[in-house]
């Protein structure tokens, strides 16, 4: 048999011992429990003992308030690498815990869902059945049984800030600048020293989980200016946190500040004037004063790239729009030049 399940007639409402009920049941891999009424019973002994394909079992519908005696319930229960858990509302002290483990199993590990918990990766703390803390309590919620051995792991995160010039190479006379992050975890293995599952990296110096901010100067050899990162100006370097991989390899992170060279600010400066061409704008009539189209040369350089936009005449007050995308300054426009235009329509 390998699945269990109890119809609406089931009924064990009455029933005060529920000891080796599917003690052995070796092909069993999954039985659904939520038509049992535990309200009255009082002993649990080796309920589930020797339910070795038994890898997730369900009790949060359980009654647990009367239950003295649940010695090896789950003993030999679950695979090679563990079991899951589901543990009813009423809270269990570690004593009765350790008495529910029954000698199987050397470690346990709640599977926070909350924060992306899996079987693989709990993210719970990992505790040993054989040092459970006093105090702690055991609520309501998934946990981990595993066998096997509990081991510290390792990792560091590096962040390398790095001063470039526009050609991507370092800046002669600076150097990267380093800072490591160092985080550890407890991960477990089963019988085999195969990985079974871990608890999430905590920082090794608590609370330092975030790279440094820092100010950048300005202007580097007096010849770099103008830091940016990713094409965006810059005045520090933010604090950052780095999202750990799963696994137990060492992380590089680069930060790069590109520097602008003034020589290269003043030869873009340069090509710039090079390539200012003078062009003939036609304005539109505005009112009867003025017949035909209006001609001015104006300088590639005093464009203005908007869709449309208005120049106001001095001697006449209109407005005329100025298409092609052309915003003439006003100073470009004095009373002397209108007067020009007018003789020389008049001829």
């Amino acid at each position: 048999m390998k699945k269990a399940t109890f119809g609406s007639s089931f009924n064990t409402k009455n029933v005060k011992n529920m000891n080796v009920i599917f003690q052995d049941a070796k092909t069993l891999e999954s039985v659904d429990l939520s038509m049992f009424n535990t309200s009255n019973v009082t002993e649990m002994q080796e309920m589930f003992a020797g339910t070795e394909s038994l890898t997730n079992l369900d009790l949060s519908s359980f009654d647990m308030s009367n239950v003295k005696k649940l010695g090896a319930m789950f003993q030999a229960t679950g695979d090679a690498n563990g079991f899951t858990l589901s543990l009813p509302t009423n809270q269990i002290s570690p004593a009765e815990f350790i008495r529910i483990a029954g000698g199987w199993g050397t470690s346990v590990q709640k599977i926070d869902f909350d924060h992306g918990g899996t079987r693989e990766y709990p993210k719970g703390n990992i505790y040993s059945l054989s040092d459970l803390p006093a105090s702690m309590q055991f609520e309501a919620g998934t946990y981990y049984f595993s066998n096997g051995n509990i081991q510290e792991q390792h990792k560091n995160v590096t962040r390398t800030v790095r001063y470039l010039g526009t050609d991507g190479q370092l800046i002669p006379g600076t150097e990267e600048k380093q800072e490591t992050l160092s985080f550890t975890r407890k991960a477990r293995f089963n019988q085999k020293g195969e990985f079974v599952s871990a608890d999430a990296w905590k920082p090794s110096i608590a609370g330092k989980t975030a790279f440094s901010s820092f100010a950048l100067p300005n202007n580097l050899n007096d010849n770099y200016e103008n830091p940016k990162h990713n094409g965006e100006s810059i005045s520090s370097v933010a604090a950052e946190t780095p999202e750990l991989t799963n696994d137990t390899e060492n992380q590089n992170v680069n930060y790069d500040v590109v520097y602008e060279s003034k020589a290269d600010a003043d030869k873009s400066k340069s090509d710039d004037n090079r390539g200012a061409t003078n062009k003939v704008v036609s304005l539109p009539n505005t009112s009867g004063a003025l017949t035909g189209n209006t001609q001015v040369t104006v300088n590639s350089r005093m464009q203005k790239y908007h869709d449309q936009g208005t120049v106001a005449l001095p001697t006449t007050g209109k407005k005329v729009n100025a298409f092609a995308s052309v915003a003439l300054p006003l100073a470009a426009l004095t009373s002397s030049s209108i007067f020009f235009f007018f003789t020389k329509r008049k001829k």
